[in-house]
């Protein structure tokens, strides 16, 4: 799960403490959508709101499924029934197929391809959770007969043993790989684990007057949650952390299941009660609160369980919908506004037509952009359409775009989470390279050159934001002039050049006291997809990371798995490589690569996706790469793609919004990852003469 703490993370929380009865006027309704997926069970949601399970399809066969806006049907992954236990915030899907009752199947599924994770020695075998560097965690069969809990990494299963009895299950890892489970202990109790691959399985402990427990899904900051049994042996909901078990039992209820928890400690759940009857629950600041409470009333729907939760506050599990009929929810705030297409128009645009896709939209659900009221018509409850005047779209910036429901007589106003909409300018200037990345505090007037693309005459370079003398050479270069006064003392600036209200991409500049050596680059924190230029080949991460355990995992196309460091090419930052870091805070590189020395850098590619960085310092436009065959017959990039020997568009990822970007026309820039997918073994050829053309005066 992602770790977010914005304001935005946080309205959903507010809103059912409110609705909860702590802030809100006494009897204000809900606003929570719910739509029906159908009939089966819901297994997960992820960062994006992909829910996955299982399916009844018409022929009554089960089938695994992942539903974002609409159903997209898995199948059975070829076996006589399937079901997606997980799937991770890149759509990577785990899975389960079943030969027989006894004879079931792990698989990982990504575009179209399940593969089968094989197993401990026999099945059945169930990966039952994803993160997302691709780790798998779950349960198979020994040789010898018993379920062990296993984790799947680079292509293989490892057996991670047992609490010292018969059995045990893996059924959630996080982020940092940290896994959480249950396992028989000698005697034949059941007691929940916390499984690191240092420290091996540890005993999260039981209720003081029970003797058996689960832990079934944890969170980024390895509190795991599940449930435990008292003296009577009725399961209580229970959260297992830093060695201690607490009981969030309920009172009135039979039994209590606690089934996940997000990275704000929120807790999915559900309860039985002495009627038979069973509820979906929410423990929000430490209260249980009732699912069907945040519900309009009238609504005709009945929450049974709450099996996953997000960050974004989405639930999923099982309802009985208006008709009677059983069927998978998912649970959105509303309005929920998931994707606007488009995501940017450039400066001086004409009037632009915005799709709005999310849940809970009425017929006066209101579009708004930075604020303002936007020309808005409903489509249906998960689609709106709205009119951009060219009027908002006459200077460059950043603005939001949310939906807001207004109140009625049967409930208040609410306010969807933004997405960001980017008003660009058309050919604008875009920093290349810097022909100084360091400079000598106290040292005389510098004039440094600027490399990169459409440069213009009355476009001026600012350090930190004031503005240099600047000169236009050519659209690829500029002179600037650097006063001694601005290098009078160390500091990290940074470089852009502006247009008008418009201000490029930055380019970092040191400027350090003799002798000392600069941070080559800082990552920020969080999860990162990035490359290096250059290469680290015999350079442990620890002596090139300002990190104490830095952890790097890559894509082989070649293997069709991940590696993860220490092992090659996870054991360093390698040229033309791209890895998946996560930071937990930014992280500066310390050490420069060594660069190729000659004219070019081949990168090999397998057929498949594959995760390339670029190996210069600079931005090099996608236009200028090659690509050469086994045969050694080069392309230009723009022939390879019409020949499909390579896909367009190539895609980065965008930490701040937690997803891809695509990259058809413009450039492959320094520090960031991209995959690229191709269709016959071949290299990308990135030419060393961009630096040469882009710096030299």
């Amino acid at each position: 799960m992602r770790f977010d703490t914005s304001p935005v993370a946080k309205l959903w929380i507010c809103l059912i403490l409110g609705l909860a009865g702590y802030g809100a006027a006494a009897g204000a309704p809900a606003s929570y959508a719910i739509v029906g997926i159908g009939p089966g069970r819901a297994y997960h949601i992820n960062e994006h709101g992909e829910v996955a399970g299982s399916i009844t399809a018409g022929d009554g066969v089960n089938h695994a499924f992942t539903y974002i806006n609409e159903l997209n049907d898995l199948g059975t992954f070829g076996g006589s029934a399937g079901l997606a236990t997980a799937v991770n915030s890149f759509g990577v899907v785990a899975g389960i197929y079943a030969q027989s009752s006894q004879d079931s199947h792990g698989v990982v599924y990504r575009d179209g391809d399940p593969i089968d994770i094989g197993n401990l020695g026999r099945n059945p075998t169930a990966p039952l959770a994803i993160n997302n560097t691709g780790t798998l965690v779950g349960y198979s069969t020994t040789a010898t007969g018993v379920r062990h809990a296993f984790e799947y990494a680079n292509g293989k299963i490892v057996d991670i043993g047992t609490l010292g009895g018969a059995t045990s299950i893996a059924n959630s890892v996080n982020a940092k790989g940290v896994v959480a489970g249950w396992s028989q202990v000698t005697g034949g109790h059941e007691h929940a684990f916390i499984y690191t691959p240092g420290a091996g399985l540890v005993d999260a402990g039981v209720l003081p007057s029970g003797s058996n427990s689960q832990a079934v899904a944890i969170n980024d900051a390895s509190v795991a949650v599940g449930h435990a049994t008292d003296a009577a042996g009725a399961n209580h909901a229970a959260v297992f952390s830093a060695g201690k078990v607490e009981d969030l039992g309920l009172d009135g209820a039979s039994e209590t299941y606690a089934e996940d928890i997000n990275n704000e400690g929120v807790i999915a759940g559900w309860a039985n009660y002495p009627d038979g009857s069973t509820r979906g629950l929410l423990h929000v600041s430490d209260r249980w609160v009732d699912l069907n409470s945040l519900l309009p009333a009238g609504s005709g729907w009945t929450i049974l369980t709450s099996r996953a939760i997000n960050d974004a506050g989405q639930i999923t599990g099982e309802a009985i919908d208006p008709t009677g009929a059983t069927t998978i929810y998912l649970m959105s705030p509303a309005p929920f506004l998931s994707q606007i297409t488009p995501t940017n128009a450039s400066a001086g645009s004409g009037d632009i037509v915005l799709t709005l896709q999310g849940f809970g939209f009425n017929a006066q659900s209101q579009a708004l952009f930075n604020g303002k009221n936007l020309q808005t018509a409903f489509v249906s409850p998960t689609t709106l359409t709205a009119t951009l005047p060219a009027s908002l779209l006459s200077e460059t910036a950043d603005a939001a775009i949310d939906v807001e429901n207004p109140a009625t007589d049967a409930a208040d106003a609410a306010q969807s989470i933004q997405r960001t909409f980017h008003v660009t300018l058309a050919d604008a200037p875009q920093i290349g390279a810097l022909s100084m990345k360091m400079v000598s505090s106290g040292s005389q007037s510098l004039t440094m050159l600027i490399g990169g693309s459409n440069f213009q005459p009355g476009d001026t370079a600012m350090l930190d934001g004031e503005p240099l003398p600047t000169t236009l050479r050519s659209p690829t270069q500029l002179a600037v002039t650097l006063p001694s006064a601005d290098l009078a003392t160390p500091k990290a600036s940074q470089i852009a050049i502006r247009r008008g209200s418009w201000v490029s991409n930055p380019a970092s500049l040191a400027i350090v006291a003799p002798g000392e050596t600069p941070a080559v680059h800082t990552f920020p924190a969080g999860l990162q997809f990035i490359s290096a230029p250059g290469d680290y080949a015999g350079q442990s991460l620890t002596s090139i990371l300002d990190e104490p355990s830095p952890l790097l995992v890559t894509w082989s196309a070649s293997s069709n798995a991940y590696s993860v460091t220490p092992e090659y090419p996870s054991d360093t930052l390698h040229v033309g490589h791209g890895y998946w870091a996560r930071f937990p805070q930014p992280v500066e590189l310390v050490l420069a690569g060594s660069m190729n020395p000659g004219p070019s850098t081949s990168i090999p590619l397998a057929v498949g996706w594959n995760m390339i960085g670029s190996p210069l310092d600079l931005s090099v436009p996608l236009d200028s790469l090659q690509i050469v065959d086994l045969s050694g017959r080069f392309y230009a990039w723009r022939q390879a793609v019409a020949l499909g020997l390579v896909a367009s568009p190539l895609y980065s990822y965008d930490p701040g919004t937690n997803s891809y970007v695509s990259h058809e026309t413009d450039t492959l820039d320094p520090y960031l990852g991209y995959w690229i997918r191709v269709t016959t073994a071949c290299s990308v050829v990135v030419t060393s003469e961009q630096r040469l053309r882009l710096i030299r005066p």
